[in-house]
């Protein structure tokens, strides 16, 4: 699972909810201008907290490299707060930025939002209250409204590729004693 793949599953669920263009919702923070249209969203994602505790996952890889025969994978679950700042030109009608802040806080509970996050393993646990906060633009009032959604995401990837021993074999000897000299071989399989 990468970064990248929780990021565009997180956008492709905002813009399917929203009914937006993909193109309409950015993050917040990327090196470009914000899209030309006058509705849009910008999206953040809050630093990962562990719920629990992480494991590992062993799998047999063996094969190619007579060396390498697991890999051990890191598995467990991240908190994330995917917050959303939506933005309309308008502050007082069905399209306006509390409105459409509503829209995605209802459809963030159907399925078919639900299933675009599950592919990349995140489930929502619970979505915020939309906070309705117009600004001022030039001498026009635009519309701003936040909503924060908590979920679960799987951590990021991280493997190592390990060996081990399938068979172990040598000697031991003893020497003096009243026997003499004893060698004596052994294997491990």
């Amino acid at each position: 699972m990468s970064w990248t793949d929780l990021r565009d599953a997180m956008q492709g669920a905002v813009a399917a909810a929203s009914g937006l263009a993909g193109s309409a919702v950015i993050w917040k923070f990327q090196d470009s201008n914000q899209p030309p249209a006058t509705r849009y969203i910008a999206l953040t994602v809050s630093p990962a907290s562990n719920p629990g505790q992480d494991g590992i996952q062993a799998t047999y890889v063996g094969g190619a490299d007579p060396l390498v025969d697991m890999r051990l994978d890191v598995i467990g679950l991240r908190e994330l707060t995917l917050a959303l700042e939506v933005f309309s030109a308008s502050v007082a009608d069905d399209d306006d930025a509390l409105a459409m802040g509503e829209r995605i806080r209802s459809a963030f509970r159907l399925p078919s939002i639900m299933g675009r996050l599950a592919t990349q393993g995140i489930s929502p646990l619970e979505v915020g209250g939309v906070q309705f906060l117009p600004t001022i633009v030039a001498v026009k009032f635009r519309g701003r409204a936040t909503l924060e959604v908590r979920c679960l995401a799987p951590a990021q990837t991280a493997s190592d590729l390990i060996g081990y021993f399938d068979k172990i074999a040598g000697t031991t000897t003893i020497d003096g004693g009243a026997a003499g000299r004893m060698v004596t071989p052994f294997a491990v399989p």
